[in-house]
């Protein structure tokens, strides 16, 4: 981000649309052959630095008869998702802190979010997520209601206290924000409303929001939603299904065409931040929250009680 800085709070809009950003600032080639590439791609766009949160969604999995927390000797989904995203942003990771939180688990459902450690402190490379992620999931009680609102929230609050720093929050999850059946056609449902909501409120701030959905094929999760987000301020929030796009490429290319579909809008997001910078009115008061994150849910052992 260099000297760009964020006004905090500030309300206007950058005049250029995301489709002209597109136009003129599209990156994405086909010829990458390696994750490294793509990072120094990002790195010439103008991402030198970046501070990524991860979320992890921590609610029952739908007919795929196992948990896709499943811990066992071959990485799941989330542990997928996560090594190849950490190999495309150590290289602009800066001081190579991941923030990492969880949430609705049964305790924390779509009140709270949960720290991977007790004293909050962030992990260190995403080796280490990888890590504690396999130590928490072995016992962790999934849940039912799927928020993506606290998450969300929690990373906007961390983005209003840098403003000079271009946030990126990754969440990964395995289905769409809970829907009730009797939620009218064309109506969004409570949790889809407060979703669109702060993803809306988010885009005020230096963060960029990347959903990646794991597990079942589900094309249609957040397409819908996606497109009844608010432009308030600039194009924040991609959806990418991790899951259609392996299904999709041969074996030796999954990597990288998961990584160009997750990282393709940041080169336009640092430009459109840049325009932000340069016509909000500052305003340096971080936003306060009347909720906190809190503990790991159960303790964290170094053997774990059950797989789930």
């Amino acid at each position: 981000m260099g000297n760009n800085l964020m006004g905090c709070g500030g309300s206007s809009t950058v005049s250029d649309t995301p489709s002209k950003l597109d136009k003129k600032f599209s990156w994405i080639k086909k010829d990458y052959n390696s994750l490294d590439e793509v990072s120094q791609a990002l790195k010439a766009k103008g991402l030198k630095s970046v501070n990524p949160i991860l979320g992890f969604c921590f609610t029952q999995s739908k007919g795929t008869g196992r948990s896709l927390h499943y811990i066992g000797d071959d990485p799941n989904d989330y542990e997928k998702v996560v090594s190849i995203i950490g190999r495309t942003l150590t290289a602009i990771c800066g001081d190579n802190f991941v923030h990492c939180f969880g949430f609705g688990d049964a305790t924390t459902l779509n009140t709270h979010v949960f720290t991977f450690y007790e004293d909050k402190k962030p992990c260190h490379g995403f080796e280490e997520v990888v890590d504690r992620y396999r130590q928490i999931a072995r016992q962790m009680r999934l849940a039912e209601t799927k928020s993506f609102v606290r998450i969300v929230e929690m990373a906007t609050c961390m983005a209003s206290k840098k403003c000079d720093q271009h946030h990126i929050l990754v969440i990964i999850a395995d289905g769409p924000v809970t829907r009730s059946s009797d939620t009218e056609h064309g109506k969004l449902s409570d949790e889809e409303q407060e979703t669109v909501d702060a993803i809306s409120k988010a885009s005020k701030y230096p963060l960029s929001i990347i959903l990646v959905g794991v597990g079942e094929k589900d094309a249609n999760m957040m397409k819908g939603l996606e497109s009844k987000i608010p432009r308030c301020s600039f194009d924040n929030f991609q959806y990418v299904n991790y899951t259609d796009i392996i299904s999709c490429v041969p074996e030796c290319r999954r990597d990288i065409e998961f990584t160009l579909a997750t990282t393709k809008k940041l080169p336009n997001q640092v430009i459109a931040i840049g325009k932000l910078a340069s016509t909000s009115s500052t305003n340096n008061q971080p936003i306060e929250m009347e909720w906190d994150s809190i503990a790991p849910p159960l303790p964290v052992n170094e053997i774990p009680n059950h797989p789930v």
